[in-house]
């Protein structure tokens, strides 16, 4: 039996070190990697050529992947090939930016080498999907005699889509390793919970925690432990916001690497201050031993909390109160929750 060809993708970063660490990763992986540097000859290579995928750096000096992005999504040789933004940009408006030009997903630097594998291979996927949906649509249209049984293939290869597209998307929008929402899930959540509460003129609350000490947990007891330490501290958070919050929405994030969220639309300060307590009174009572904290002989967490009503289009000043809280808490001698607003 033939070995089938590998996906092909094409990398654009116009800085050196970034085209060969990823052509290595992918090409490590089985992939087809070709690389340019600018957006010009992208768009050409593109054209005579067209890749599986486009991993596309955003801040070029010819022409930056938004532009790039967009021409590729007009031209209906090129709309379909799945475009990944990988940007040094994090914030909210750049990501909004790529997606309103096509892009299919946004990759923030400095990226995890096993996200950039995933989302990879999630795309690669959708569009092969997608594909085969194009096909069994073209095979209804040439063949009316068999039209009942090619419906009903149709029908069950979209099912077949929508259940592989949804689990994708959940599967995007978790952290691999906490199994809580991921950093994305949570952009996304803060800026429609900021749209729909602005209106009803009602509170957001954000609590952000920080494990204490964590580095030095991992020198100490190694990162296999400190995986499994981040992995207790996230269901536990998890737990509380069920228990505390019940059938009312909230969101338990990872924001990244020992720092996690909790969001709860349309309470009070002081419900979310209590909330908090609860949590990090929750981290404790995990009871995991760490000897070389400068707190506690176990793991403990410091909680910053802000909860104001949203005004405008930024909820980042909501993220910066409770960043601000954070650094109070731990300022204060850490394992201890403050809040703002």
């Amino acid at each position: 039996m033939a070995t089938p060809n590998p996906a092909s993708i094409l990398v654009v970063d116009d800085t050196p070190a970034n085209l060969q660490l990823l052509t290595r990763l992918l090409t490590r992986n089985h992939y087809a990697v070709r690389s340019v540097t600018s957006g010009r000859i992208a768009l050409a290579v593109i054209r005579a050529n067209p890749p599986n995928l486009v991993l596309l750096d955003v801040n070029m000096p010819d022409l930056d992947g938004f532009a790039v992005c967009s021409q590729l999504k007009q031209d209906p040789h090129t709309q379909k090939i799945p475009v990944i933004f990988i940007s040094a940009y994090d914030d909210i408006h750049s990501k909004l930016q790529g997606f309103a030009v096509g892009g299919n997903d946004y990759i923030s630097k400095p990226f995890q080498v096993q996200e950039v594998l995933v989302r990879v291979r999630n795309q690669l996927i959708i569009a092969e999907l997608q594909h085969q949906l194009a096909r069994q649509n073209m095979l209804l249209q040439s063949q009316n005699e068999q039209l009942l049984r090619e419906v009903a293939e149709r029908q069950e290869t979209e099912r077949q889509l929508r259940q592989a597209v949804q689990e994708l998307s959940r599967l995007v929008n978790l952290d691999g390793l906490t199994v809580v929402a991921n950093r994305r899930a949570f952009d996304t959540y803060v800026c429609q919970q900021w749209q729909d509460l602005a209106q009803s003129n009602a509170p957001l609350a954000l609590i952000l925690g920080d494990v204490d000490f964590f580095k030095a947990y991992n020198d100490t007891y190694g990162h296999h432990a400190g995986d499994r330490c981040l992995q207790e501290i996230a269901q536990s958070l998890e737990k509380v916001g069920r228990d505390g919050i019940g059938d009312r929405d909230f969101l338990v994030a990872r924001y990244g690497g020992e720092e996690f969220v909790l969001v709860w639309p349309r309470a009070t300060g002081v419900q979310a201050q209590t909330l908090a307590e609860t949590c990090r009174q929750a981290v404790v009572d995990l009871a995991i031993p760490h000897e070389t904290s400068e707190v506690a002989p176990m793991v403990t967490a410091s909680f910053g909390v802000a909860s104001i009503v949203p005004r405008g289009n930024d909820p980042s000043i909501l993220f910066a109160m409770a960043d601000q809280a954070l650094y109070e808490a731990k300022n204060r001698g850490r394992n201890r929750v403050y809040a703002i607003g």
